[in-house]
Protein backbone atom coordinates (compact mmCIF):
# COMPACT_ATOMS: atom_id res chain seq x y z
CA UNK A 1 0.00 0.00 0.00
CA UNK A 2 1.42 3.54 -0.78
CA UNK A 3 0.60 7.07 0.06
CA UNK A 4 2.10 9.59 -1.56
CA UNK A 5 3.83 12.37 0.78
CA UNK A 6 6.09 15.23 -0.91
CA UNK A 7 9.30 15.22 0.05
CA UNK A 8 11.36 17.85 1.71
CA UNK A 9 12.74 18.84 -2.16
CA UNK A 10 8.99 19.05 -2.70
CA UNK A 11 9.52 15.72 -4.84
CA UNK A 12 7.30 13.06 -4.06
CA UNK A 13 7.88 10.31 -1.37
CA UNK A 14 6.63 7.11 -1.93
CA UNK A 15 4.77 6.01 1.44
CA UNK A 16 4.74 2.32 1.83
CA UNK A 17 4.49 -0.73 4.48
CA UNK A 18 5.70 -4.29 3.43
CA UNK A 19 5.02 -7.12 5.89
CA UNK A 20 6.61 -10.86 6.19
CA UNK A 21 6.69 -14.15 8.00
CA UNK A 22 10.23 -14.89 8.85
CA UNK A 23 11.82 -16.59 11.91
CA UNK A 24 8.56 -17.28 13.59
CA UNK A 25 7.81 -13.57 13.85
CA UNK A 26 6.96 -10.87 11.12
CA UNK A 27 9.13 -8.41 9.48
CA UNK A 28 6.93 -5.06 9.26
CA UNK A 29 9.25 -2.89 7.35
CA UNK A 30 8.74 1.08 6.53
CA UNK A 31 9.34 2.83 3.88
CA UNK A 32 8.70 6.99 3.68
CA UNK A 33 7.61 9.20 6.14
CA UNK A 34 5.58 8.41 9.26
CA UNK A 35 3.80 11.43 10.13
CA UNK A 36 -0.26 11.95 10.69
CA UNK A 37 -1.09 11.67 7.36
CA UNK A 38 0.84 8.25 7.75
CA UNK A 39 0.79 6.92 10.82
CA UNK A 40 -3.06 5.14 10.56
CA UNK A 41 -1.77 3.05 8.02
CA UNK A 42 1.24 1.78 10.03
CA UNK A 43 -1.04 1.24 12.87
CA UNK A 44 -3.59 -0.61 11.09
CA UNK A 45 -0.25 -3.32 9.72
CA UNK A 46 0.74 -3.58 12.83
CA UNK A 47 -2.68 -4.15 14.15
CA UNK A 48 -3.41 -6.78 11.91
CA UNK A 49 -0.56 -8.96 12.37
CA UNK A 50 -0.88 -11.43 15.14
CA UNK A 51 2.36 -12.75 17.08
CA UNK A 52 5.74 -11.30 17.81
CA UNK A 53 6.22 -8.10 15.11
CA UNK A 54 9.56 -6.92 14.33
CA UNK A 55 9.20 -3.26 13.26
CA UNK A 56 11.90 -2.38 10.36
CA UNK A 57 12.46 1.63 10.25
CA UNK A 58 15.38 1.53 8.31
CA UNK A 59 13.98 3.26 5.34
CA UNK A 60 12.05 5.42 7.16
CA UNK A 61 13.35 9.07 6.20
CA UNK A 62 11.36 11.50 8.78
CA UNK A 63 8.92 10.59 11.49
CA UNK A 64 7.11 13.09 13.47
CA UNK A 65 5.09 13.17 17.07
CA UNK A 66 2.15 11.02 16.13
CA UNK A 67 4.73 8.01 14.76
CA UNK A 68 6.91 8.62 17.72
CA UNK A 69 3.57 8.00 20.12
CA UNK A 70 2.91 4.81 17.96
CA UNK A 71 6.09 3.70 18.66
CA UNK A 72 5.48 4.51 22.66
CA UNK A 73 1.90 2.76 22.51
CA UNK A 74 3.44 -0.55 20.41
CA UNK A 75 6.72 -0.72 23.25
CA UNK A 76 5.14 -3.59 24.67
CA UNK A 77 4.29 -5.78 21.36
CA UNK A 78 6.97 -4.49 18.87
CA UNK A 79 10.50 -4.75 18.86
CA UNK A 80 12.49 -2.34 16.87
CA UNK A 81 15.04 -4.01 14.20
CA UNK A 82 16.97 -1.83 12.13
CA UNK A 83 16.36 2.63 12.27
CA UNK A 84 17.50 5.20 10.14
CA UNK A 85 19.60 8.49 11.03
CA UNK A 86 16.18 10.33 11.05
CA UNK A 87 14.86 7.29 13.90
CA UNK A 88 17.73 6.90 15.98
CA UNK A 89 18.31 10.67 16.04
CA UNK A 90 14.12 10.92 17.36
CA UNK A 91 14.51 8.41 19.94
CA UNK A 92 18.27 9.36 21.67
CA UNK A 93 17.13 13.43 21.60
CA UNK A 94 13.61 12.04 23.36
CA UNK A 95 15.57 9.76 25.58
CA UNK A 96 13.32 6.28 24.74
CA UNK A 97 16.73 4.43 24.31
CA UNK A 98 15.83 2.48 27.52
CA UNK A 99 12.17 2.84 26.88
CA UNK A 100 12.04 1.14 23.52
CA UNK A 101 12.51 -2.93 22.62
CA UNK A 102 15.73 -3.74 19.81
CA UNK A 103 16.41 -6.55 18.45
CA UNK A 104 20.16 -7.52 18.87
Amino acid sequence: MGVEDQGRAGLPVPFEVRTAKQDGHWVVAVQGEIDLATVGTLEAYLNGVAGPVVLDLGGVSFIDSTGLALLIRTAGRVTIGAVSTAVDHLIQTCGLETELRFAE
